[in-house]
């Protein structure tokens, strides 16, 4: 359903801030399948923060899944998913081909840790996907052939069987018409990751007496004379051919076919095939050269035209703009605070000239072009080019500008922060500066933000849009942010989880009195609420109001059925001790913090979690922690604080 989409930014942004472990690659994999379909060229910075991620994830352990592992075969499972795109050799998901790039990052962290997690049947697939999509398709992602195939030359017994299964695949169509694969041309012109150079040529004869059956055999005689013909080898290699294939009739043919000097059809077939292909991307290589040399030209001999084109609207951005900003980043657009801005990078090539305008139609860009928010009833998966553009204008001007904030007049800087909220990793670079110069504007363009968020939360979906990032990019807000949060909490009713957990976290963080967010407590669980919601609210209680908040707490456990009362009681220690490694519930006031009140919660806790049900994750190896750990967890915190009181 519609309502169950998962926003492309936020993705990313969660990415960004989850720890690399088994538990984040696991939710990561079930988001996938959340996702609004892929738009090419829509910027959401989700793939890059794939890529982070990635390189984030700890080193595999062999014998055991660990992380990396998962999120191959994860996604590997999305890759295969149909409808695919069937071109031969090329069998990749429709939907899911942008996972490409991030799939074959992954399967190369695992061969240069050389964990055995890389001969998986997931990471051989991917590892023969990548050359028939790049071959097929038009894909588009950084080409790691070059580096992935030099580790495979030092990986010998990897580059075998990443080799022998592509002879499987190539073979399976083959058979089904009846047919045999028996030479290995079928496998050569994809330009797959495996090679095969003149010190393999003796590994390779063994292949001759090792393989399991007669194809694979007249396989490896085919590909031993191609190493021999390739590198010149020395007559004595020759003579230890023949003297391989002596005694077995069919490699004694096929040996003698191969040195006779003409090719048979079958290999002549594919090394057209080969050739044209060669031909085909030498072209299109070249094409794309002589364009862009062109387009350099034409920029060059009329910058003008960067800053106005005959047709092009006021605030409308052109494919000059976005070619100059791919240039700058080089690996493509981006939407970070660093994406563009840097101008002078373009002085190389294009000359003083075109970066000069190239900076100067950025910064008059944010000024003509008007973004629209949530609140007023944008979509937002993904970023406008238009609002990249007018980031990378900001940053210049407020980076270069002296004074630049002082100088906008009122009517500049609502229109300024108007972009606030679009910046994909936390808040442009600018606005903490502007929060010192105008703190009451900046605070009245999140309002509407903030309200919207709340408006659009439910107990099972949440839009994520700035409580996020106001939680762990914008701390210097939370203080002028009590009132509004609070207004807004009292006016919703059921909301997100993750909607009361970053509201409760900038409320403590911002300095609310212990008393006022007691009373909030108390008022709010007046409601019909869901039990998480109740469980969070007895624990922002206890922390503020002990003497009040534990007595209310055993009355609330004490209605309940045992069972009921066991996740309720989980569901507010992990709330009050911050669940594991105590994220995401914002600075504690520790009012319950005394011998007599931790005592009284240590009784309760152990009453209603107790230690006979607890779950025992010694030495059973890489596990997800769920509410149950936390809440064992947090049960002996508590017992920890106790004894850490002197008497």
């Amino acid at each position: 359903m519609e309502t169950n989409k998962i926003d492309r930014r936020l993705l990313a942004e969660i990415l960004h801030n989850c720890a690399p472990n088994l538990a984040s690659v696991e939710r990561l994999l079930a988001s996938l399948d959340l996702l609004p379909p892929y738009q090419r060229f829509q910027t959401s910075g989700l793939t890059e923060a794939i890529h982070a991620f990635i390189d984030r994830l700890p080193t595999e352990r062999d014998g055991r899944k660990g992380p990396l592992a998962t999120l191959v075969s994860g996604l590997n499972d999305f890759l295969d998913r149909p409808p695919v795109a069937e071109r031969r050799e090329c069998q990749v998901s429709k939907e899911f081909a942008w996972l490409l790039a991030p799939a074959l990052h992954a399967v190369e962290r695992l061969v240069v840790q050389r964990a055995t997690a890389a001969f998986d049947q997931a990471s051989i697939e991917i590892m023969l996907k990548i050359p028939a999509a790049r071959f097929w398709q038009d894909v588009e992602f950084r080409d790691r052939k070059d580096e992935l195939a030099d580790r495979l030359t030092r990986w010998p017994e990897l580059n075998d069987a990443l080799f022998w299964s592509s002879v499987e695949v190539a073979r399976r169509p083959l058979e089904e018409k009846g047919e045999k694969l028996k030479d290995d041309w079928p496998v050569q012109y994809l330009g797959h990751f495996w090679s095969f150079r003149a010190g393999d040529f003796d590994r390779v004869m063994r292949c001759i007496a090792e393989r399991p059956n007669e194809d694979d055999q007249l396989i490896a005689v085919s590909l031993a004379y191609r190493i021999y013909r390739s590198y010149d080898l020395p007559p004595s290699s020759l003579d230890a051919l023949r003297s391989a294939v002596s005694g077995a009739a069919p490699l004694s043919t096929r040996l003698e076919e191969l040195l006779d000097a003409s090719k048979s059809k079958e290999a002549e077939a594919f090394e057209r095939r080969e050739r044209r292909f060669e031909r085909k991307q030498e072209r299109k290589r070249r094409k794309q050269a002589a364009d862009r040399t062109l387009w350099i030209g034409e920029l060059q001999s009329n910058p003008n035209r960067i800053r106005s084109r005959e047709g092009v609207e006021p605030g409308e951005v052109t494919y000059d703009h976005l070619w100059l900003m791919s240039e700058i980043e080089k690996d493509g657009l981006r939407t970070d605070r660093h994406g563009g801005a840097d101008w002078k990078a373009l002085r190389p090539e294009f000359g003083e000239d075109v970066a000069q305008v190239y900076r100067d139609t950025a910064i008059a860009h944010w000024r003509i072009y008007k973004p629209t928010l949530r609140s007023e009833g944008t979509e937002s998966d993904g970023i406008p080019y238009a609002v990249i553009f007018g980031l990378v204008g900001l940053e210049i001007e407020a980076a270069e500008k002296e004074d630049f904030l002082g100088s906008l007049s009122e009517a500049e800087f609502r229109h300024m922060l108007r972009y606030a909220t679009w910046e994909l990793n936390g808040f442009p670079t600018w606005l903490e500066a502007a929060n010192k110069v105008r703190s009451a504007l900046v605070v009245e363009a999140l309002i509407p933000e903030i309200r919207w968020e709340f408006e659009n939360s439910t107990p099972e979906k949440t839009p994520h849009h700035v409580l996020h990032d106001i939680v762990y990019h914008a701390p210097w807000l939370h203080s002028a942010l009590i009132e509004h949060i609070l207004s807004e909490l009292e006016r919703s009713g059921s909301i997100h989880p993750d909607t009361l957990r970053y509201s409760l976290h900038i409320l403590r963080s911002g300095g609310a009195s212990g008393e006022r967010l007691a009373d909030f407590s108390c008022e709010r669980l007046q409601r019909d609420l869901d039990v998480e919601e109740s469980a969070s609210l007895y624990a922002l209680w206890v922390d503020a109001d002990a003497e009040k908040g534990v007595p209310a707490l055993e009355t609330w456990l004490e209605r309940q059925g045992d069972a009921e009362a066991s996740k309720s009681a989980q569901l507010f220690v992990t709330a009050l001790m911050g669940g594991r490694h105590g994220a995401g519930r914002g600075p504690a006031m520790g009012s319950y913090r005394t011998a007599r009140i931790l005592k009284r919660l240590y009784v309760l806790m152990h009453r209603h979690i107790r230690t006979s049900d607890d779950i025992e994750r010694a030495g059973t190896g890489v596990y997800s922690p769920g509410l149950r750990d936390d809440a064992q967890d947090g049960r002996n915190s508590i017992f920890n604080l106790l004894a850490e009181i002197p008497g």
